[in-house]
């Protein structure tokens, strides 16, 4: 589901309170679960092609060269959902743009809270990342690429990510989500600052 965001056409990105934009490429924009699907998806028509090609022409060599088009399949499939999303931050907004789409706004006070790894203590550089906001409405981030490859720039720029997100909109750690750690997502939940009670 998209995130509801203001009106906004564009927002420009200027202003000294403004951090320097973040750039996730080969994202998919859909709830972490839609990779499962496509594997699902993928899994069909290779099955259906080792039963009716690969092992009536090929024989030994049908197994290994099914399962390359099943891998195949995956990659197609996965490129067709994946997206450029740039992000940056104000002092009192989120701004996000999608491909070459103009800059959408979400305010601070909006967002209800964001799973993610814990890129700050753990660096990693896989994406893993839902922005939930207050009327039920979420962005997700999720990496396009079927395997986790070591890659210091972009564990750099995630851990500039959450950084920025728990300094502009006001966020710190509250815990985990076991079900989402179980199925290796980012279950870290940073969740907007309580304010503490002022004693009379």
């Amino acid at each position: 589901m998209k995130a509801q965001v203001n009106n906004d056409d564009q927002i420009p990105l200027t202003g000294k309170h403004c951090t320097p934009p973040l750039v996730f490429t080969n994202v998919i924009t859909r709830p972490y679960f839609v990779i499962y699907l496509i594997l699902i998806i993928a899994v069909i028509p290779a099955i259906l092609f080792y039963v009716f090609v690969a092992s009536r022409l090929f024989w030994h060599g049908s197994l290994p060269l099914s399962f390359a088009f099943l891998v195949l399949c995956m990659m197609l499939i996965v490129k067709l959902f994946q997206k450029k999303i740039t992000i940056y931050f104000d002092s009192k907004s989120m701004y996000v743009a999608e491909n070459n789409q103009p800059f959408r706004r979400i305010l601070k006070r909006d967002i209800a809270g964001i799973y993610s790894f814990d890129y700050e203590l753990k660096p990693r550089s896989h994406i893993s990342i839902v922005i939930k906001l207050k009327n039920g409405k979420q962005l997700s981030l999720t990496d396009g690429n079927l395997f986790e490859r070591k890659d210091e720039n972009k564990a750099l720029m995630l851990k500039q990510f959450i950084k920025a997100a728990q300094k502009r909109l006001n966020l710190a750690p509250d815990g985990k989500n076991k079900w989402r750690s179980v199925q290796g997502v980012g279950a870290c939940w940073y969740a907007p600052k309580v304010s503490p009670v002022t004693k009379s």
